[in-house]
């Protein structure tokens, strides 16, 4: 009986591991979602920007690689010439290479 107990509590605990894990999964692709719509559907008549971005990205800590591409205008800042990728920080580098894709 005892036995049979402590089964049942590490099936529960299982369980509820594997649903926090799926939740965080969903979580994740809904952002990533989020995220890559924010950046294709960018309109500067759209007052949305700053506060949309805000609303799925981490000011403190966002950073996204991307790289290089000579079609596309960007602060030199963000180039490390190194690898020929740029880093972008922050909502409002975000923001600004939404607009640059426009």
């Amino acid at each position: 009986d005892e036995l049979c107990r402590e089964r049942d509590g590490l099936l529960s605990e299982r369980a509820a591991a594997a649903a926090l894990l799926a939740e965080t999964y969903s979580r994740r692709v809904d952002v990533l979602r989020s995220f890559f719509a924010l950046r294709a559907s960018y309109s500067p008549e759209k007052s949305q920007n700053r506060e949309s971005w805000s609303g799925i990205l981490d000011e403190s800590s966002f950073t996204c690689r991307l790289p290089v591409t000579p079609y596309q205008s960007f602060p030199s800042s963000e180039v490390q010439v190194s690898n020929c990728q740029r880093t972008i920080c922050g909502v409002d580098g975000m923001v600004g290479d939404a607009a640059a894709n426009y």
